[in-house]
């Protein structure tokens, strides 16, 4: 099934519902009891958290968490995780992607957008230490591996913004 259908809906006459395509497959369409959708259109449903991934405008760490807050009223994905992570790779496309850890506050101590606690680490080396250079943001790499990258110079990449049902 071609990626550009992901999010399209489709109502199946027969068994009369409506399904949405995740990029791979088509899947019910879920609504709660009001008959309001979980997630907004466009967005993913996993684990208690919608999840939306954009790739047509790469950004910087910081134009990209200013893009969730203020745009999808989310923040950059937080990872709990190596389940989670591993979900979220394959539904980046495995393709690099910010995340929501940084250490912007206080050097060398990693915390999450939201300032949440750090209970799970991917690092793709041990963890950095108090860093120089601007590198206080932190970029999933190849297989989800995590890199501390400079917040808002150099090349943008791709980011998943997210938010609790």
């Amino acid at each position: 099934m071609p990626p550009a259908l992901k999010g399209l809906l489709q109502f199946e006459d027969t068994a009369q519902r409506l399904y949405q395509c995740d990029g791979l497959s088509w899947k019910p369409w879920i609504t709660d009891s009001t008959g309001e959708t979980k997630c907004s259109f466009g967005w993913t449903l996993h684990d208690g958290y919608c999840y939306i991934l954009i790739s047509e405008q790469k950004a910087t760490w910081i134009t990209a968490a200013r893009a969730c807050r203020e745009q999808y009223h989310a923040t950059l994905v937080d990872v709990f995780s190596k389940g989670q992570m591993q979900w979220l790779w394959n539904f980046s496309g495995r393709k690099s992607f910010w995340i929501g850890l940084n250490d912007r506050v206080h050097n060398g101590r990693w915390e999450w957008s939201k300032g949440e606690t750090v209970n799970f680490t991917y690092w793709k080396r041990s963890p950095p230490g108090s860093t120089r250079k601007g590198k206080h943001c932190v970029l999933a790499q190849k297989r989800g591996k995590w890199a501390a990258k400079d917040c808002q110079k150099g090349k943008g990449h791709n980011y998943v913004c997210s938010k609790k049902l």
